[in-house]
């Protein structure tokens, strides 16, 4: 039994893809599968390196989605009809294949950010026990982070979202499809097979439809994106493909030798007529060409899909995820022919190296990637650092495979030791009761000693009597007084047309300006709220955490109910989330009745940044009393005024914040 339990495992490098009843196959791999599974990765690491160099890159998910799903499926059906699957031996198998890379993982995470990003560590922290157990997708639904959009620092380990719900699927899975099976055990195996389609099918289209409902444009994506069961149609759509080709698929005839010698099967020989083989061998070519075609045209339709999907998109989410799954199945499907132009392709060794270390370079990319990329830094990336970075990349993922996913193949000796250690290590990573934010604080101070240096409520006097903020400017000697006297005007990307400057006076000793505006903006506002008080003494500055820019209208309602008016409003919202419907920008401007409205320029790490700024530009270039203060442009170069984060403010931050805010409206 358990030898013919073999014959029809597939055996596979991943749980990316799916693995048989983890028995050793002898059947030997699609390399074309090795192959999808190759651009798939490279899609989503292009994804998240920073800044993205593949829109779509996410979908390569659903590649391994659809892929999980086939495999899997296809090695149950086959062991559920020779009678020889257990699920119990199944599910451990499994676990063997991702416990150990996934402690791995957590381990080795938690030690390379200490040293070398250590503001991300209380993110590991939290993450280890989800992703240890497999259910990152739900912690991530309960805390609400999105995938696409984060406020703050992402966590290294955010990947491991994936693995649960594949350990789910695992879990799940074999008892439906063991269910079904023993509900149409009598029935002969064609019907069966179509019985086993349509209450996939059926699961499937409920999942999606299921993905549609929950769906909620401008309400974020999170609960959609990371959830089982909404995520299941493109696993599904995998196992849909299995289970047509084991419905195409006829069990092998039994040989016969014709009245002449010759091996027959179904009654012609070797010597049988010419033309009967011509007349069926034209099926084939026929079919082979049709085949080829749709082929091409699927891949062809993958790549572009990875190039132009945007993962806000509403589209996705109302059935696009499983339109493109049904590609890849009927893809995976169609590269199960060996004649296939597209399978060679996928077969090339490039290709099938790259799947075969997927898995690995799935779990070891993120942490790489956020720790070679800071959200400090301010700078464009030179050409060549993109590519270094995907060299280290390949090399990591490579030592990982060899030594920690390779040997849990087999899960021998050193994979069980290697699997205690780790278990130890996040067991105390998940459960010590050690201070990890006070860890990480002074780590962070440690490697970067401007991060220590807290918020003062106003700035610090130089011996001369001027603040810090403008020494520099006192210090060098003037050799044009009458000029400096003379009113340069309000200096910003773009000033808004009716804004009465010249009515405002500014104390260029104290670096105070008297100009009465209202300030709305998020915790970066609140952070540097008392830098901007102590600058312009009548202003109101209204400052809150993770607050969005659609709320900004009515936050200024409420705050000149409150009697906190100005003649000058300063909006600096947007680095929260991506600002879905641009009109809301246009309804900011409307609330301010004719009034001079600043928009500020966000600085963040996120592809959100540049988007969110552009529409900002846009919507002002179309009002003539909006302008633009740019603290996205100010803050180029210069990461000593960004916290780890890439998004608040150190003191010297601060200092600079409230200078171009102050500039944008006295010109002092």
């Amino acid at each position: 039994m358990e030898r013919h339990t073999q014959v029809n495992g597939v055996h596979v490098n991943g749980p990316t893809v799916g693995q048989s009843d983890g028995t050793k196959a002898k059947r030997p791999k699609n390399a074309a599968l090795e192959g999808l599974r190759a651009l798939a990765i490279i899609g989503i690491v292009l994804y998240h390196m920073r800044p993205s160099m593949l829109q779509g890159g996410f979908l390569g998910v659903t590649v391994f989605f659809v892929l999980t799903g086939f495999l899997i499926t296809r090695s149950i059906l086959r062991a559920l009809a020779n009678g020889v699957f257990s699920y119990g031996s199944y599910l451990v198998k499994r676990l063997k294949r991702l416990v150990v890379p996934t402690l791995s993982i957590i381990t080795v995470t938690a030690v390379a950010i200490y040293l070398w990003s250590p503001s991300l560590l209380p993110k590991v922290q939290a993450d280890a026990l989800p992703g240890a157990l497999f259910y990152e997708n739900w912690a991530n639904i309960f805390r609400k982070v999105s995938y696409f959009e984060a406020a703050g620092l992402p966590s290294p380990l955010t990947p491991l979202w994936f693995l649960g719900v594949t350990m789910q699927f695992y879990i799940v899975w074999p008892v439906l499809v063991a269910m079904i099976s023993a509900f149409v055990r009598r029935k002969p195996r064609p019907a069966r097979l179509t019985v086993f389609i349509g209450i996939t099918f059926v699961l499937a289209l409920l999942s999606t439809v299921l993905m549609a409902v929950l769906y909620r444009n401008g309400e974020g994506t999170t609960r959609v994106y990371y959830g089982t069961d909404t995520r299941a149609a493109e696993l599904l759509t995998g196992a849909l493909a299995a289970m047509v080709l084991e419905w195409f698929r006829k069990p092998a005839r039994p040989r016969r030798i014709s009245s002449n010698g010759d091996n027959d099967r179904g009654g012609r020989g070797a010597n049988a007529p010419a033309h009967a083989a011509r007349r069926n061998d034209a099926p084939d070519i026929s079919q082979g060409i049709t085949a080829n075609v749709a082929a091409v045209a699927c891949l062809v339709v993958i790549v572009v899909a990875s190039v132009c999907c945007n993962g806000e998109s509403a589209f996705l989410y109302r059935g696009g995820y499983w339109l493109f799954a049904a590609i890849v199945a009927v893809t995976v499907a169609l590269v199960q022919r060996p004649s296939c132009i597209v399978s060679r392709v996928l077969a090339c060794k490039p290709l099938t190296y790259l799947g075969g270390r997927s898995f690995s370079i799935y779990l070891v990319h993120y942490p790489i990637i956020l720790i070679m990329n800071p959200a400090t830094r301010t700078r464009a990336l030179a050409w060549w650092e993109p590519v270094v970075q995907l060299i280290v990349i390949l090399i990591v993922g490579e030592v990982f495979y060899r030594l920690i996913e390779g040997p849990s193949i087999r899960f021998g000796i050193a994979s069980r030791v290697t699997c205690a250690v780790m278990a130890v290590c996040v067991a105390f990573l998940a459960f010590a009761p050690v201070p990890w934010q006070r860890i990480a604080t002074a780590r962070a101070q440690q490697l970067r000693p401007e991060t220590a240096v807290t918020a003062s409520a106003k700035p610090k006097p130089s011996p001369s009597g001027t603040t810090d903020a403008n020494a520099g400017e006192q210090a060098q000697p003037s050799a044009q007084p009458s000029e400096s006297a003379q009113p340069q005007g309000p200096q910003a990307e773009k000033v808004p047309a009716n804004l009465d400057w010249q009515r405002w006076h500014c104390d260029e000793a104290a670096g105070t300006c008297d100009a009465d505006m209202i300030m709305i903006g998020d915790s970066v506002t609140a952070g540097a709220a008392p830098v901007l008080q102590q600058m312009l003494p009548n202003s109101y500055i209204d400052g809150a955490v993770s607050r969005q820019l659609y709320v900004g209208q009515d936050i200024y309602a409420q705050d000149v109910a409150a009697g906190h008016d100005g003649s000058v409003i300063i909006y600096a919202l947007g680095t929260n989330s991506l600002i879905r419907d641009p009109s809301t920008v246009q309804t900011l401007i409307d609330s301010a009745n004719g009034k001079p409205v600043y928009f500020v320029t966000i600085r963040c790490p996120y592809p959100m940044q540049d988007m969110n700024n552009e529409v900002l530009r846009e919507y002002a270039a179309k009002n003539s009393n909006v302008g633009i203060i740019d603290w996205h442009g100010a803050s180029e170069g210069h990461s000593e005024y960004l916290l780890d984060d890439g998004t608040h403010l150190t003191e010297a931050g601060q200092q600079a914040y409230g200078e171009l805010i102050r500039k944008a409206l006295c010109g002092k």
